[in-house]
């Protein structure tokens, strides 16, 4: 039952006390005795109906609380409002058992209650460290590094990776993660290039027929003939090729899910790997927190390398099509 103390009627200007019959209005939730309400028939608080606002009740300081408050999902791993029984980013309800006691005894927490100096141990490396690997959007990465300790799962979403996870990898400094995404997403689009070269052969031939008269009419007769003979090779074989086109696309939208589904708990273990590695071959504390922190943090340098990586590896491919 709510609490009314305090709070006065605003149709007979006295306080309400615990043995008064209370109604509420439907709409903006103003408290009125039942006799006051019957007297005029609807509410009188036209202030609050004008301005499509609600009344508050000032005993509810829990609601500040709520509002400061989130709980860890533990399914989808996003943050929710202590208040709420779902999960406001995936639905899934909220479980307040015993049996998930960790979910409410370690995650409902203040925000930006994080200690990044904090000595704690995240699986391997504590807080501060790890803070001074992660560099940028420290809390957010504090945060699911705890749901991965303390729950012993996997999953967190990373929507970045389900469009560029190349990038994302290479952003974060994991340089063989982004190579090797590269490398596949490059090996995954092979039949996708080969069809957009066979079809838009006529276009590319006038395209580059200024560069071809530089290496001489025989030359450039010769180019021709293996660009239009490609052409013919890829009409010749157009389902075989469509058919494996489709595969590789579920295959690299596949990858694309896992890396989603994965990815911050990737950047965790690898996070972790990094530190203790680093922990290990220093034996000065001030030198080991100084290379945490180079090792770590964030290169956009490293975006612009792998899209580089990328195109070398695409133009390759075009020309290893059109001269063998």
């Amino acid at each position: 039952m709510a609490d009314y103390r305090n709070c006065t009627c605003i149709a007979c200007r006295n306080e309400f006390t615990p043995d008064d019959d209370i109604v509420v209005c439907p709409e903006c939730g103003t408290p009125y005795h039942r006799d006051c309400w019957n007297e005029h028939g609807h509410c009188i608080n036209t202030e609050l109906h004008e301005n499509g606002t609600a009344w508050q009740n000032p005993n509810n300081n829990s609601n500040n609380e709520n509002d400061r408050e989130r709980i860890l999902c533990h399914k989808c791993g996003e943050l929710s409002p202590k208040s709420s029984s779902f999960c406001i980013h995936c639905g899934q309800k909220i479980d307040r058992t015993d049996k998930d006691d960790w979910q409410t005894r370690s995650f409902i927490m203040p925000e930006n209650s994080y200690n990044e100096n904090s000595d704690d141990d995240m699986g391997g490396a504590t807080v501060r460290e790890i803070s001074g690997f992660v560099g940028r959007n420290v809390p957010y990465f504090l945060m699911r590094f705890k749901f991965f300790f303390e729950s012993k799962r996997k999953l967190a979403p990373n929507f970045i990776c389900i469009i560029f996870p190349q990038f994302w990898f290479a952003y974060r400094k994991m340089w063989l993660g982004s190579l090797v995404i590269v490398l596949i997403s490059f090996l995954l689009s092979i039949p996708s290039s080969l069809s957009t070269l066979a079809a838009q052969t006529d276009m590319m031939l006038a395209y580059i027929q200024p560069q071809l008269e530089l290496f001489g009419e025989e030359a450039a007769e010769i180019i021709k003939n293996r660009i239009i003979s490609f052409s013919q090779l890829m009409t010749e074989n157009k389902s075989i090729l469509s058919l494996t086109n489709t595969i590789c696309s579920y295959a690299s939208l596949a990858m694309r899910m896992v890396l989603f589904m994965f990815g911050n708990y990737i950047y965790y273990r690898h996070s972790i790997k990094k530190i203790k590695s680093i922990r290990e071959s220093d034996k000065s504390l001030i030198d080991s927190q100084s290379r945490i922190r180079i090792a770590g943090g964030t290169s956009v340098g490293f975006i612009f390398i792998a899209v580089l990586a990328h195109f070398i590896l695409t133009s390759a491919l075009t020309y290893i099509a059109l001269m063998i």
